[in-house]
């Protein structure tokens, strides 16, 4: 994935970054918004379902980073994964659209303020 470039919607940003890492293939509909990933209460991600090409297409990386195709299953699985990549996937699986990610710093914190909002009502 990448970053969207000024003037870009999200929906441009994702089919440009399609072409750049799959050698200019891109999909035969347009991708959708599925899940908006907020981290310590700001939204930093929206992540697109689209439809993929075989998994024999060559990934196109920038120089130093590299990509490799996996099974849903085994990327869930795999150590790789980042902590928010794998809170989106799963909330996507399990029809969520918003993943609210607290970072491990702010956990102790967050639970402090959902017992004190608990407590207010």
């Amino acid at each position: 994935g990448g970053k969207r470039e000024s003037g870009e919607s999200g929906v441009e940003c994702v089919l440009r970054e399609l072409r750049e890492e799959l050698g200019g293939w891109q999909p035969a509909y347009t991708p959708r918004r599925a899940v908006d990933l907020h981290v310590d209460g700001h939204l930093v991600a929206w992540f697109f379902e689209a439809e993929g090409p075989s998994a024999k297409t060559p990934l196109n990386f920038e120089v130093g980073r590299d990509g490799l195709w996996l099974p849903l299953q085994d990327l869930l699985n795999d150590s790789r994964l980042s902590p928010w990549h794998a809170a989106v996937l799963r909330a996507h699986s399990e029809g969520a659209r918003v993943v609210n990610f607290v970072s491990p710093d702010r956990r102790d914190e967050h639970a402090s303020e959902q017992a004190h909002d608990r407590t207010a009502d």
